[in-house]
């Protein structure tokens, strides 16, 4: 990190700065840095990162920049770094931001950034991670990991992260994901939609009504907990009417094994008889219609247990005994042969 003058018309601001705080100096600070001088240097990055040759972006001091500006000045000292990414000096402008004074939309805004940027790192994390050789893991993203103490080998919980960077608590996270995260709502709506519980005219005006959700919270008209109430209740109201879909189809045709987790309770069973299989799932695959969740499977590279109660067969599973489906043994034979 170097200490430099840099001319102020050839500061760029980082991309998210408008989106996410969109403030500027206030007099406060305007006096202080008229009567003192700028006493904390900004810090900048060359502006190649963001396809800004010749120029730098400004990672921390926006409202100090403007501050210059309007006091008529046209140089500022700033630490200069020349960068190893755009990713992490995404995280680093989240990071010097963190411990500002800051609005409740600016709170919300900056918990979105933070939490869409982690995504990335995870996303980008798992596909160098996955490959025999770790060392193909790009320095940018190892000093990102190195920074928030994380193993190479562990995956990264974003929620935990997130809550951990921005210090805000587990339940405002669900709050703010629930109620201003689109990519939530945007999953949340097209689900309802793909299975016929809503129409997409319905579905417009659930978006409507999320933005008056929004609206209503940051006016104080309504609290948090109001707000992530009325949500979950709708999600409610769009679960069991999405199970009685379910239940209907099942009586017909198979269903995924994301259908079928709604749908599928552990088995309470008395006398059950276990049978071993050792690689031989070929009289396995075609049983019953419901799926399970792979994640509930007990299974090794030596055999499944399997059980089987009045002609039905169920895989014994973390939370008891799951119905077999072809589908999943299919699966399941795929990846451990």
């Amino acid at each position: 990190m170097n200490k430099m003058i840099v001319k102020i018309n050839e500061l760029h601001p980082h991309p998210a700065q408008a989106e996410i705080y969109g403030d500027n100096a206030d007099q406060r600070l305007i006096d202080s840095i008229e009567e003192h001088g700028l006493t904390v240097p900004i810090n900048i990055v060359d502006g190649e990162l963001y396809g800004l040759g010749g120029s730098y972006v400004i990672i921390s001091g926006h409202r100090r920049v403007d501050a210059m500006k309007r006091l008529g000045k046209d140089e500022i000292e700033a630490y200069w770094e020349k960068g190893e990414s755009r990713i992490l000096e995404d995280i680093n402008f989240s990071n010097y931001n963190l411990n500002r004074e800051k609005t409740e939309k600016q709170k919300i805004n900056e918990f979105l950034y933070i939490k869409q940027k982690l995504c990335q790192i995870a996303k980008h994390k798992q596909t160098w991670a996955s490959s025999e050789n770790k060392k193909n893991i790009p320095k940018h993203i190892r000093l990102i990991l190195l920074q928030y103490n994380i193993d190479v080998n562990e995956r990264i919980n974003v929620r935990e992260l997130t809550g951990y960077i921005t210090g805000l608590s587990e339940y405002i996270i669900k709050l703010f994901t629930a109620l201003f995260d689109d990519e939530y709502l945007d999953i949340f709506i097209n689900k309802y939609i793909d299975c016929g519980v809503i129409t997409q005219n319905e579905a417009d005006k659930l978006v409507i009504q999320f933005e008056e959700f929004r609206e209503s919270v940051l006016n104080g008209d309504i609290t948090y907990n109001q707000a992530y109430k009325e949500v979950q209740d709708l999600k409610k109201r769009f679960e069991k009417d999405y199970k009685k879909i379910l239940k209907k189809k099942a009586k017909k045709e198979d269903l995924t094994k994301k259908e079928a987790d709604k749908l599928a309770k552990p088995v309470k069973a008395k006398n059950v008889k276990p049978v071993i299989f050792k690689m031989n799932y070929a009289d396995m695959f075609f049983e019953e219609k419901i799926d399970l969740p792979l994640s509930d499977v007990v299974m090794s590279y030596e055999g499944v247990d399997l059980y089987n109660v009045n002609g039905v067969s169920y895989l014994k599973g973390q939370n008891g005994l799951k119905r077999v489906s072809s589908l999943a043994l299919i699966e399941m034979y795929n990846r451990v042969s």
